[in-house]
């Protein structure tokens, strides 16, 4: 039943004592600024109202950082001069609170309503802290108490109450102050509580498949916790190796089921390894170099260097690449930025250079050399720096200064490298106008061109040894109506054309091909 006040004087003195209570209070709104945010959770909850009776939330008082009710002195009035005060004291770095018995001088008393001078006064036994208030009506009160961190033990108190009212913090949460709500007196209590601070513990696939195992919260006195060994996805390529701090792979990395001290927030990335494996791809002398592992596909993995002194004759190290004949992508030895797609295997690069030669050239400059890169196609130069030679045209490229070897045509296309070489210009000579012999030569004299004979033989002169050489017989419209090739033994060659037809003019012609004159 709540009391009838006098108006006059002590209206006047009500004033006066609710203007004093609110002023040695710490005030919050909303405990969203709790003075105790170290070891405790920044966010306040709040009891159930103890003796509710209406009246208005006149605010709380709190412990100050890291500090949790162990006592409480009370006066069991409702005037707006009747004291009620709480004892606060620090809890130790871990978490518990200091193992002796908490008293009026080990604590810090710190006013809820009025002043402190109530006469009733109780504390939580030795090594606990306060998680709530019981209570019988206004007359009695005791603190619910517990043994931190985990206030999970069974609940003690610091005194008996009969026929009590219970008004408990949440689940794992500590009493940090105490509120009130007033009208024209004291109308009622609250407990403010407060959580030990968490952080928690996030999980990232990282590219993987499957879902990421649920997140974790551990508290700042007991951040310690097994990484999850639940995740069952995969990735193409790459093999799950734990966790990482970073998703990259350059952080922490935690094999699943190990233990991480989670002090702030944190999100473990899954860590996809891949293997990369070095193929000498036919060297000759000296050893691969042992696997990289990739921690990730960013690019931040570095590749091996030539360790190994590996060699190839006629070749030079260039190198790595993914395809054997080296038409695949290539990546400097020693590269710090690779990014890994999985597992894959790099062979050796075997690079060669291809020089070219004027071979007696009378002007001109022969073209830069070439670089080829293993058995990748490479287009050849062309005569880029005109060369010319006095009485031969220039033929193209071969592997042999006398012709004898491999020929090429300038600027020809997938040119495939065997090594290392150098190409010589190619020289043909002019050859001479075709003749018949004297053997089919049948008109007048042996030399006025006309013949009888359907299969006329023709000679030339001047011409390139190896070279092959084409006679043609082409009518008065240019049509070809006969021809016939060899290969030249010697400066002088001769073949026989067939399809000659009687009393027809022909055109006789000569083509050598050497090379790609």
């Amino acid at each position: 039943m709540r009391k009838i006040k006098k108006v006059g004087e002590l209206s006047r003195f009500f004033l006066s004592a609710v203007g004093a209570v609110i002023a040695s209070a710490i005030l919050i709104s909303g405990f969203a600024s709790p003075a105790n945010a170290a070891l405790l959770s920044a966010t306040a909850t709040t009891t159930a109202l103890i003796n509710p009776a209406g009246g208005t939330d006149a605010g709380s008082s709190q412990c100050a950082t890291s500090s949790v009710v162990v006592g409480f002195r009370w006066s069991g009035g409702t005037s707006t001069a009747s004291p009620y005060s709480i004892y606060c004291r620090a809890l130790n770095a871990d978490g518990t609170i200091p193992a002796d018995q908490s008293t009026t001088s080990n604590s810090t008393q710190v006013t809820v309503y009025y002043s402190n001078s109530a006469t009733n006064v109780s504390f939580c036994p030795a090594g606990t802290i306060a998680t709530g208030v019981r209570h019988r009506g206004w007359s009695d009160f005791a603190l619910i108490c517990n043994t931190p961190p985990s206030l999970s033990d069974a609940d003690q108190y610091s005194k008996s109450v009969t026929t009590p009212t219970d008004r408990s913090c949440a689940a794992n949460a500590a009493l940090v102050g105490m509120g009130k709500y007033t009208g024209a007196w004291l109308d009622s209590l609250y407990g403010v509580c407060r959580a030990y601070a968490a952080n928690t513990l996030s999980y990232n696939v990282n590219s993987g498949s499957g879902t990421a195992p649920p997140s974790v919260s551990r508290t700042v006195v007991s951040p310690t916790v097994a990484t999850s060994t639940a995740y069952t996805g995969t990735r193409a390529g790459f093999t799950f190796s734990g966790w990482n701090t970073a998703a990259d792979g350059s952080g922490t990395n935690y094999p699943a089921g190990s233990n991480i001290s989670v002090t702030s927030a944190i999100t473990l990335y899954a860590q996809w390894n891949s293997t990369i494996t070095y193929n000498g791809n036919g060297d000759d002398g000296g050893t691969v170099p042992a696997p990289t592992i990739a921690t990730s596909s960013a690019a931040v993995t570095q590749l091996a260097t030539n360790t190994g002194l590996l060699t190839k004759t006629n070749y030079t190290f260039g190198g790595w690449n993914t395809a054997a004949n080296g038409t695949g992508t290539s990546y400097a030895a020693g590269l710090s930025t690779y990014s890994s797609a999985g597992n894959v295997t790099l062979y050796a690069q075997w690079n060669s250079t291809i020089t070219y030669n004027g071979n007696s050239n009378t002007s001109g400059t022969a073209p830069a050399s070439q670089t080829a890169i293993g058995q990748k196609p490479l287009t050849l130069q062309g005569n880029s720096g005109t060369l010319a030679r006095t009485n031969f045209t220039f033929g193209g490229w071969n592997t042999a200064a006398d012709g004898s070897g491999t020929s090429y045509a300038a600027s020809a296309t997938n040119y495939i490298s065997t090594g290392s070489t150098t190409l010589y210009a190619m020289w043909n000579t002019t050859p001479s106008v075709p003749d018949l012999v004297a053997s089919s030569d049948t008109g007048s004299s042996n030399t006025d061109n006309v013949t009888g004979d359907s299969t006329p033989e023709f000679t030339v002169s001047n011409l390139t040894v190896g070279a092959s050489v084409t006679i043609e017989l082409r009518n008065s419209g240019g049509t070809l109506v006969g021809s016939c090739t060899f290969v030249a033994t010697s400066g002088t060659g001769s073949c026989n054309v067939s399809t000659a037809t009687s009393g027809t003019s022909y055109t006789a012609r000569v083509t050598q091909t050497f090379g790609s004159s």
